[in-house]
């Protein structure tokens, strides 16, 4: 093997290298920018899911309150069909 051929390989295998410093590098930043992406992503529906838990949280109180209304009109209706019944 003569030089002008070590040449030819040194300067394919410096070229191999750069090239493979490139893709490391490029996937390196693109893995970065995905996990950061990940954790927004991640961030948003866990306070998603916190105002969801929430809302849950409210609704047996919201609906008990509802409830109780409701109980004593159907309570007085009542009794006013019994006073008008009774008295028929």
């Amino acid at each position: 093997m003569n030089f002008g051929e070590l040449a030819k390989i040194v300067i394919n295998l410096i070229n191999s290298l750069k090239a493979l410093i490139f893709w490391h590098q490029f996937t390196g930043s693109t893995l970065v920018a995905a996990s950061e992406e990940t954790s927004m992503v991640t961030a948003q529906t866990t306070r998603s899911i916190q105002e969801q838990k929430t809302k849950w949280l409210k609704w047996p109180t919201a609906t008990s309150e509802m409830h109780r209304p409701t109980s004593k009109w159907c309570y007085k209706a009542q009794r006013t069909y019994i006073e008008i019944k009774f008295v028929m």
